[in-house]
């Protein structure tokens, strides 16, 4: 039914994003967790000199975040 409608292609590209957005992301985030040893506010707090990779967390992974809990939302019919 998902590609009867033209969703085919939103899937494809959906998964691609994915796999070239989220997973690096995801991986960054348990490295540098696992690596403070810390909570996951205290890990960026314990950055200190690389406030870029912080901003660049923030930047990428939240918008994805909320774009993704969007479909689900829609998914789910609220």
């Amino acid at each position: 039914m998902t590609a009867a409608n033209g969703g085919g292609g939103f899937l494809l590209v959906f998964l691609i994003f994915t796999l070239l957005i989220g997973l690096p992301l995801l991986l960054a985030e348990f490295v540098l967790g696992r690596g403070a040893g810390v909570s996951a506010i205290k890990t960026f707090g314990k950055l200190g000199k690389t406030k870029i990779i912080t901003l660049l967390v923030i930047l990428v992974d939240s918008p994805y975040s909320f774009y993704f809990l969007s479909i689900v939302l829609l998914v789910d019919g609220f």
